[in-house]
């Protein structure tokens, strides 16, 4: 939503988050581009930070077509009743 609550929000580094509250590892972490357009650029970006200390292999990044994909095909597997 924009504007949103800010008391509702937190935004710090994940190397802060880890130290401090003691997470040794995220199951996920959502970012939001600033227009579709800026979709894949932010993408690239945040892969790119994440390298900085991580192997390609140890995290993905996906966006919410990746998302709406995923459900459709596991949605088609439930309807056609093929598992």
């Amino acid at each position: 939503e924009k504007g949103g609550r800010q008391d509702e929000r937190v935004i710090m580094p994940y190397s802060t988050i880890q130290k401090f509250l003691e997470v040794k590892n995220f199951s996920s972490i959502v970012v939001k581009a600033s227009s579709s357009q800026e979709i894949d650029l932010t993408i690239k970006k945040i892969e790119l930070s994440m390298l900085k200390d991580l192997d390609k292999g140890d995290f993905t990044v996906l966006s919410q077509a990746n998302v709406l994909a995923s459900f459709k095909n596991i949605l088609n597997i439930l309807n056609t009743g093929h598992v």
